[in-house]
Protein backbone atom coordinates (compact mmCIF):
# COMPACT_ATOMS: atom_id res chain seq x y z
CA UNK A 1 0.00 0.00 0.00
CA UNK A 2 1.35 3.60 -1.21
CA UNK A 3 2.22 5.80 1.95
CA UNK A 4 1.23 9.53 2.13
CA UNK A 5 2.58 12.17 4.23
CA UNK A 6 4.65 12.20 7.06
CA UNK A 7 4.84 8.38 6.48
CA UNK A 8 6.20 8.63 3.07
CA UNK A 9 8.25 11.46 4.14
CA UNK A 10 9.67 9.63 6.56
CA UNK A 11 10.47 6.55 4.68
CA UNK A 12 12.35 8.92 1.84
CA UNK A 13 14.53 10.49 4.32
CA UNK A 14 15.78 6.77 5.73
CA UNK A 15 16.79 6.03 1.80
CA UNK A 16 18.83 9.27 1.69
CA UNK A 17 23.24 8.93 2.06
CA UNK A 18 23.90 11.27 4.75
CA UNK A 19 27.26 10.55 4.32
CA UNK A 20 27.57 13.24 1.44
CA UNK A 21 25.57 15.59 3.65
CA UNK A 22 27.50 15.05 6.95
CA UNK A 23 30.50 16.03 4.96
CA UNK A 24 29.36 19.21 3.47
CA UNK A 25 28.54 20.36 7.02
CA UNK A 26 31.54 19.55 8.31
CA UNK A 27 33.13 22.34 5.77
CA UNK A 28 30.18 24.70 6.47
CA UNK A 29 31.82 24.78 10.08
CA UNK A 30 34.85 25.54 8.74
CA UNK A 31 33.46 28.72 7.17
CA UNK A 32 30.96 29.88 10.03
CA UNK A 33 33.30 31.93 13.59
CA UNK A 34 32.71 34.00 15.90
CA UNK A 35 34.14 37.41 15.99
CA UNK A 36 34.62 40.40 18.49
CA UNK A 37 33.60 43.82 17.01
CA UNK A 38 36.84 45.94 17.15
CA UNK A 39 35.91 48.68 14.92
CA UNK A 40 32.83 49.82 12.96
CA UNK A 41 32.91 51.89 9.82
CA UNK A 42 29.88 54.51 10.32
CA UNK A 43 30.78 57.39 8.21
CA UNK A 44 33.94 59.32 7.07
CA UNK A 45 34.67 60.41 10.67
CA UNK A 46 35.17 56.64 10.93
CA UNK A 47 38.91 54.75 11.59
CA UNK A 48 39.52 53.30 8.49
CA UNK A 49 36.89 54.64 6.18
CA UNK A 50 39.23 55.23 2.91
CA UNK A 51 40.91 52.16 3.80
CA UNK A 52 37.68 50.11 3.37
CA UNK A 53 36.34 51.67 0.57
CA UNK A 54 34.67 54.86 1.74
CA UNK A 55 30.75 55.26 1.52
CA UNK A 56 30.46 52.05 -0.13
CA UNK A 57 32.30 50.41 3.00
CA UNK A 58 29.70 51.90 5.14
CA UNK A 59 28.92 49.55 8.28
CA UNK A 60 32.25 47.12 7.43
CA UNK A 61 33.91 46.31 10.52
CA UNK A 62 36.89 44.87 12.27
CA UNK A 63 36.92 41.87 14.33
CA UNK A 64 39.09 39.63 15.92
CA UNK A 65 38.28 35.95 16.46
CA UNK A 66 36.76 34.81 19.80
CA UNK A 67 38.87 31.88 19.61
CA UNK A 68 41.90 33.30 19.38
CA UNK A 69 41.73 36.58 21.68
CA UNK A 70 44.67 39.17 21.69
CA UNK A 71 45.71 42.33 22.39
CA UNK A 72 43.64 44.42 19.80
CA UNK A 73 46.20 45.74 17.67
CA UNK A 74 47.98 42.76 16.62
CA UNK A 75 45.02 40.95 14.82
CA UNK A 76 42.43 43.22 13.03
CA UNK A 77 40.25 41.28 10.28
CA UNK A 78 37.91 42.96 7.99
CA UNK A 79 34.21 41.36 7.24
CA UNK A 80 31.07 43.19 5.38
CA UNK A 81 27.41 43.02 6.16
CA UNK A 82 25.82 40.21 4.38
CA UNK A 83 22.46 41.87 4.14
CA UNK A 84 22.67 44.46 2.09
CA UNK A 85 19.27 45.36 2.35
CA UNK A 86 19.12 45.64 6.48
CA UNK A 87 21.17 48.29 8.61
CA UNK A 88 21.90 46.29 11.95
CA UNK A 89 25.25 47.07 12.76
CA UNK A 90 26.94 46.01 16.03
CA UNK A 91 28.86 48.01 18.59
CA UNK A 92 32.15 47.54 19.53
CA UNK A 93 33.05 44.51 21.64
CA UNK A 94 29.65 42.85 20.50
CA UNK A 95 30.08 39.10 19.22
CA UNK A 96 28.63 38.40 15.48
CA UNK A 97 28.28 35.43 13.31
CA UNK A 98 31.10 35.52 10.75
CA UNK A 99 31.13 33.60 6.96
CA UNK A 100 33.82 33.12 4.49
CA UNK A 101 32.22 33.00 1.37
CA UNK A 102 32.47 34.31 -1.99
CA UNK A 103 33.20 37.53 -3.36
CA UNK A 104 33.19 40.23 -6.33
CA UNK A 105 36.81 38.34 -7.66
CA UNK A 106 34.68 35.01 -8.53
CA UNK A 107 34.15 36.02 -12.36
CA UNK A 108 38.26 35.73 -12.77
CA UNK A 109 39.74 33.51 -9.61
CA UNK A 110 37.67 30.17 -8.55
CA UNK A 111 37.22 29.89 -4.49
CA UNK A 112 37.71 33.92 -4.31
CA UNK A 113 36.25 34.59 -0.60
CA UNK A 114 35.90 37.55 2.02
CA UNK A 115 34.22 37.95 5.57
CA UNK A 116 30.74 38.43 5.91
CA UNK A 117 29.19 38.80 9.45
CA UNK A 118 25.61 38.86 10.27
CA UNK A 119 23.56 39.83 13.49
CA UNK A 120 24.69 40.53 16.84
CA UNK A 121 24.67 37.01 19.27
CA UNK A 122 21.99 37.27 21.98
CA UNK A 123 24.57 37.03 25.02
CA UNK A 124 22.73 39.03 27.22
CA UNK A 125 19.31 38.43 25.52
CA UNK A 126 18.60 42.61 26.01
CA UNK A 127 17.84 44.77 22.69
CA UNK A 128 19.88 47.27 24.15
CA UNK A 129 23.68 45.95 24.06
CA UNK A 130 25.04 42.84 24.26
CA UNK A 131 28.89 43.58 24.54
CA UNK A 132 31.20 41.10 25.73
CA UNK A 133 34.77 42.59 26.07
CA UNK A 134 37.79 40.79 25.75
CA UNK A 135 39.01 39.65 28.37
CA UNK A 136 42.83 39.84 27.96
CA UNK A 137 42.18 43.95 26.39
CA UNK A 138 41.16 44.62 29.73
CA UNK A 139 44.12 43.92 31.56
CA UNK A 140 45.66 47.10 32.68
CA UNK A 141 42.68 49.18 32.16
CA UNK A 142 41.73 51.36 35.06
CA UNK A 143 39.70 49.91 37.61
CA UNK A 144 36.06 51.06 37.13
CA UNK A 145 36.50 49.69 33.51
CA UNK A 146 38.54 46.36 34.37
CA UNK A 147 35.92 45.87 37.25
CA UNK A 148 32.68 46.10 34.28
CA UNK A 149 35.40 43.64 32.13
CA UNK A 150 36.01 41.20 34.75
CA UNK A 151 31.71 40.91 35.91
CA UNK A 152 30.55 40.57 32.25
CA UNK A 153 33.40 38.04 30.62
CA UNK A 154 32.71 36.32 33.98
CA UNK A 155 29.34 35.44 32.65
CA UNK A 156 27.42 37.92 35.25
CA UNK A 157 24.15 38.79 33.90
CA UNK A 158 23.91 42.84 32.54
CA UNK A 159 22.19 44.11 35.43
CA UNK A 160 23.44 47.59 36.16
CA UNK A 161 22.14 50.38 38.04
CA UNK A 162 24.72 53.10 38.32
CA UNK A 163 23.44 54.55 35.11
CA UNK A 164 26.59 53.61 32.72
CA UNK A 165 29.41 51.37 32.41
CA UNK A 166 33.09 51.56 31.41
CA UNK A 167 32.68 49.40 28.42
CA UNK A 168 34.11 50.65 25.51
CA UNK A 169 30.62 50.62 22.61
CA UNK A 170 32.21 52.97 20.47
CA UNK A 171 36.14 52.25 19.80
CA UNK A 172 37.28 54.04 16.87
CA UNK A 173 34.22 54.32 14.90
CA UNK A 174 33.10 57.51 16.04
CA UNK A 175 29.91 56.88 16.94
CA UNK A 176 27.71 58.52 19.75
CA UNK A 177 26.06 55.46 21.43
CA UNK A 178 25.75 56.26 25.05
CA UNK A 179 24.57 53.16 27.32
CA UNK A 180 21.24 53.67 29.51
CA UNK A 181 20.60 50.90 31.83
CA UNK A 182 16.97 52.38 31.53
CA UNK A 183 16.31 50.47 28.35
CA UNK A 184 13.33 47.64 29.27
CA UNK A 185 13.05 44.28 26.55
CA UNK A 186 9.52 43.72 25.85
CA UNK A 187 7.59 40.76 27.21
CA UNK A 188 6.47 38.54 24.16
CA UNK A 189 3.53 36.62 24.31
CA UNK A 190 2.72 33.04 22.79
CA UNK A 191 3.23 33.92 19.25
CA UNK A 192 3.94 37.54 19.10
CA UNK A 193 6.75 39.18 16.32
CA UNK A 194 8.58 41.49 17.80
CA UNK A 195 11.52 44.00 16.44
CA UNK A 196 13.23 46.21 18.52
CA UNK A 197 14.97 48.37 18.68
CA UNK A 198 18.18 49.50 21.07
CA UNK A 199 16.50 52.90 22.35
CA UNK A 200 13.26 51.76 23.40
CA UNK A 201 11.58 51.84 20.21
CA UNK A 202 9.47 48.41 18.77
CA UNK A 203 7.33 47.14 16.54
CA UNK A 204 4.85 44.12 18.43
CA UNK A 205 2.59 41.95 15.57
CA UNK A 206 0.88 40.66 18.17
CA UNK A 207 -2.35 39.14 19.60
CA UNK A 208 -4.70 39.43 22.52
CA UNK A 209 -3.18 37.23 25.33
CA UNK A 210 -5.16 36.53 28.48
CA UNK A 211 -1.96 35.89 30.86
CA UNK A 212 -1.69 36.01 34.79
CA UNK A 213 1.90 37.06 34.49
CA UNK A 214 2.96 39.97 36.50
CA UNK A 215 4.01 42.03 33.63
CA UNK A 216 0.43 41.33 31.52
CA UNK A 217 -0.39 43.53 28.80
CA UNK A 218 -3.21 46.22 29.04
CA UNK A 219 -4.89 45.37 25.97
CA UNK A 220 -6.20 41.57 26.35
CA UNK A 221 -9.82 42.68 28.53
CA UNK A 222 -11.38 41.95 25.46
CA UNK A 223 -11.54 39.51 22.72
CA UNK A 224 -10.14 36.52 22.54
CA UNK A 225 -6.47 34.84 22.52
CA UNK A 226 -5.18 35.05 19.65
CA UNK A 227 -7.09 37.96 18.22
CA UNK A 228 -4.26 40.18 16.02
CA UNK A 229 -3.16 43.48 17.62
CA UNK A 230 0.08 45.44 15.50
CA UNK A 231 1.80 47.81 18.14
CA UNK A 232 4.22 50.25 16.95
CA UNK A 233 5.94 52.51 19.75
CA UNK A 234 8.70 54.36 19.93
CA UNK A 235 10.08 55.82 23.08
CA UNK A 236 9.33 54.00 26.83
CA UNK A 237 8.00 56.12 29.77
CA UNK A 238 9.75 58.97 30.94
CA UNK A 239 9.42 57.57 34.89
CA UNK A 240 10.34 53.97 33.53
CA UNK A 241 12.14 51.99 36.15
CA UNK A 242 16.39 51.74 36.06
CA UNK A 243 15.77 48.20 36.03
CA UNK A 244 16.87 47.54 32.74
CA UNK A 245 16.96 43.98 32.93
CA UNK A 246 12.90 43.85 33.91
CA UNK A 247 10.71 43.32 31.27
CA UNK A 248 7.94 45.91 30.31
CA UNK A 249 4.52 46.39 27.97
CA UNK A 250 3.45 49.06 25.47
CA UNK A 251 1.47 51.40 27.48
CA UNK A 252 -0.35 53.59 25.25
CA UNK A 253 -0.68 56.29 27.62
CA UNK A 254 2.87 56.73 29.32
CA UNK A 255 4.75 55.69 25.74
CA UNK A 256 5.91 58.70 23.55
CA UNK A 257 4.94 58.31 20.42
CA UNK A 258 2.63 54.92 19.30
CA UNK A 259 0.81 53.36 16.53
CA UNK A 260 -2.09 50.99 18.07
CA UNK A 261 -3.72 49.01 15.05
CA UNK A 262 -6.71 46.77 16.56
CA UNK A 263 -9.54 44.03 16.04
CA UNK A 264 -11.30 43.15 19.00
CA UNK A 265 -9.06 44.97 21.88
CA UNK A 266 -9.96 47.59 24.52
CA UNK A 267 -7.51 50.25 24.36
CA UNK A 268 -7.65 52.11 27.75
CA UNK A 269 -6.47 54.94 26.38
CA UNK A 270 -6.98 58.52 28.36
CA UNK A 271 -8.20 61.20 26.07
CA UNK A 272 -7.66 65.21 27.51
CA UNK A 273 -10.86 66.31 26.52
CA UNK A 274 -13.85 63.43 25.89
CA UNK A 275 -16.62 65.99 25.21
CA UNK A 276 -19.44 65.61 22.97
CA UNK A 277 -21.62 67.97 23.53
CA UNK A 278 -22.09 68.97 19.88
CA UNK A 279 -23.48 65.71 19.09
CA UNK A 280 -27.29 64.52 19.82
CA UNK A 281 -26.09 60.98 20.12
CA UNK A 282 -22.12 60.51 21.34
CA UNK A 283 -20.08 58.15 19.53
CA UNK A 284 -18.65 55.25 21.39
CA UNK A 285 -15.45 56.28 23.24
CA UNK A 286 -12.39 54.96 22.16
CA UNK A 287 -12.08 52.92 25.52
CA UNK A 288 -14.94 51.17 25.15
CA UNK A 289 -14.48 50.49 21.13
CA UNK A 290 -14.37 46.87 20.52
CA UNK A 291 -14.05 46.76 16.67
CA UNK A 292 -11.04 47.33 14.98
CA UNK A 293 -9.44 50.71 15.12
CA UNK A 294 -6.70 52.96 14.84
CA UNK A 295 -5.05 55.56 17.72
CA UNK A 296 -2.07 57.25 16.97
CA UNK A 297 -0.90 59.06 20.11
CA UNK A 298 1.92 61.05 20.56
CA UNK A 299 2.35 64.79 22.62
CA UNK A 300 1.78 66.36 19.41
CA UNK A 301 0.41 65.46 16.21
CA UNK A 302 1.23 66.97 12.87
CA UNK A 303 -0.15 66.10 9.62
CA UNK A 304 0.61 67.50 6.27
CA UNK A 305 0.02 66.60 2.60
CA UNK A 306 3.21 67.91 0.28
CA UNK A 307 1.37 68.15 -2.84
CA UNK A 308 -2.52 67.22 -2.73
CA UNK A 309 -5.21 66.61 -0.10
CA UNK A 310 -5.92 65.60 3.35
CA UNK A 311 -8.62 63.65 3.41
CA UNK A 312 -10.65 62.65 6.85
CA UNK A 313 -13.48 60.30 5.88
CA UNK A 314 -16.20 58.49 8.23
CA UNK A 315 -19.29 56.49 7.75
CA UNK A 316 -20.21 57.88 11.29
CA UNK A 317 -19.44 60.94 12.95
CA UNK A 318 -16.14 62.98 13.24
CA UNK A 319 -15.10 64.56 16.48
CA UNK A 320 -12.86 67.34 17.49
CA UNK A 321 -12.05 68.06 20.94
CA UNK A 322 -9.76 70.34 22.54
CA UNK A 323 -8.77 71.43 26.25
CA UNK A 324 -8.14 74.94 24.38
CA UNK A 325 -8.77 76.39 21.20
CA UNK A 326 -9.79 75.17 17.69
CA UNK A 327 -8.64 77.17 14.73
CA UNK A 328 -9.41 76.79 11.05
CA UNK A 329 -8.01 79.13 8.72
CA UNK A 330 -7.05 79.47 5.02
CA UNK A 331 -5.41 81.87 2.48
CA UNK A 332 -8.55 80.87 0.40
CA UNK A 333 -11.85 79.66 1.39
CA UNK A 334 -13.67 77.62 4.79
CA UNK A 335 -16.78 75.59 2.90
CA UNK A 336 -19.03 73.78 5.38
CA UNK A 337 -21.69 72.02 3.53
CA UNK A 338 -24.70 70.37 4.91
CA UNK A 339 -28.51 70.50 4.53
CA UNK A 340 -28.66 71.35 8.23
CA UNK A 341 -25.20 73.58 9.87
CA UNK A 342 -25.94 74.29 13.62
CA UNK A 343 -24.00 77.17 15.49
CA UNK A 344 -23.37 77.67 19.13
CA UNK A 345 -25.18 74.65 20.16
CA UNK A 346 -26.14 70.80 18.94
CA UNK A 347 -30.12 72.23 19.70
CA UNK A 348 -30.08 75.69 17.59
CA UNK A 349 -33.02 76.69 16.35
CA UNK A 350 -32.28 80.30 14.93
CA UNK A 351 -31.72 80.93 10.94
CA UNK A 352 -28.89 82.94 10.12
CA UNK A 353 -30.19 86.05 7.70
CA UNK A 354 -28.90 86.13 4.26
CA UNK A 355 -26.89 89.18 4.42
CA UNK A 356 -26.44 90.78 1.13
CA UNK A 357 -30.22 89.86 0.44
CA UNK A 358 -31.36 91.18 3.59
CA UNK A 359 -28.89 94.83 2.70
CA UNK A 360 -30.62 95.59 -0.39
CA UNK A 361 -33.93 94.76 1.20
CA UNK A 362 -32.84 97.05 3.98
CA UNK A 363 -31.70 99.25 1.86
CA UNK A 364 -35.21 99.75 0.56
CA UNK A 365 -36.80 100.46 3.46
CA UNK A 366 -34.19 103.19 4.24
CA UNK A 367 -35.11 104.93 1.28
CA UNK A 368 -38.28 104.83 1.44
CA UNK A 369 -38.01 106.03 5.10
CA UNK A 370 -35.94 108.73 3.99
CA UNK A 371 -38.78 109.50 1.35
CA UNK A 372 -41.70 109.58 3.89
CA UNK A 373 -39.41 111.42 6.38
CA UNK A 374 -39.17 114.23 3.26
CA UNK A 375 -42.47 114.75 3.16
CA UNK A 376 -43.69 114.65 6.42
CA UNK A 377 -40.77 117.67 6.96
CA UNK A 378 -43.35 119.71 4.68
CA UNK A 379 -46.82 118.93 6.47
CA UNK A 380 -48.93 121.80 8.00
CA UNK A 381 -51.52 122.16 10.10
CA UNK A 382 -54.07 125.03 9.83
CA UNK A 383 -54.69 126.54 13.35
CA UNK A 384 -57.21 129.75 13.22
CA UNK A 385 -57.64 128.82 9.50
CA UNK A 386 -53.83 129.86 8.53
CA UNK A 387 -51.24 127.06 7.30
CA UNK A 388 -48.17 126.64 9.60
CA UNK A 389 -45.77 124.03 10.13
CA UNK A 390 -46.39 120.85 12.21
CA UNK A 391 -45.06 121.54 15.28
CA UNK A 392 -45.00 117.92 15.99
CA UNK A 393 -44.51 115.74 13.17
CA UNK A 394 -41.77 118.20 11.33
CA UNK A 395 -38.78 117.96 13.55
CA UNK A 396 -39.13 113.86 14.07
CA UNK A 397 -39.65 113.77 10.11
CA UNK A 398 -36.45 115.77 10.26
CA UNK A 399 -34.56 113.79 12.65
CA UNK A 400 -35.75 110.23 10.89
CA UNK A 401 -34.28 111.82 7.84
CA UNK A 402 -30.98 112.44 9.68
CA UNK A 403 -31.06 109.21 10.65
CA UNK A 404 -31.62 107.00 7.58
CA UNK A 405 -29.49 109.11 5.49
CA UNK A 406 -26.72 108.27 8.06
CA UNK A 407 -27.75 104.36 7.77
CA UNK A 408 -27.91 104.58 3.93
CA UNK A 409 -24.28 105.84 3.95
CA UNK A 410 -23.02 102.64 6.01
CA UNK A 411 -25.23 100.52 3.94
CA UNK A 412 -23.72 101.39 0.87
CA UNK A 413 -20.10 101.52 1.64
CA UNK A 414 -20.98 97.64 2.87
CA UNK A 415 -19.98 98.00 6.42
CA UNK A 416 -22.96 95.92 7.94
CA UNK A 417 -22.02 92.73 6.33
CA UNK A 418 -19.33 90.40 6.42
CA UNK A 419 -16.42 90.17 3.88
CA UNK A 420 -15.31 86.47 4.48
CA UNK A 421 -18.38 84.65 6.00
CA UNK A 422 -21.22 83.21 3.20
CA UNK A 423 -24.64 81.36 4.10
CA UNK A 424 -27.03 79.60 1.58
Amino acid sequence: MAKLGFAALNDNLNQIDVSGLAANLANLGDNIYTGRVLNVILDENSDGFEANGEWNGIGTIEFELVNFQTPRELQRTVAAPLLSNQKHYPLVNELVVIFKLPDTGIGSRTGSEKYYYLNTLSLWNHPHHNAYPNPIQGQGLPDAQNKDYQQVSGGSVRRVTDESTEIDLNGESGGTFVEQTNIHPLLPFAGDVIVEGRFGNSIRLGNTSKTTSEYANLWSSNGDNGDPITIIRNGQPENVSELGWLPITENINTDLSSLTLTSTQKIPIKLNNENYEAFKEAPITATEYIENQAILNSGRLVFQAKSDSVIIDALDKISLTSESTIGLASNNSINLASQNVKLGSKDATESLVLGDSFMQQFENLCKAVKNLASSLENKQIYPGGASVPDPVVMPAASNAKVVVESILNVVKKGALISKVSKTT
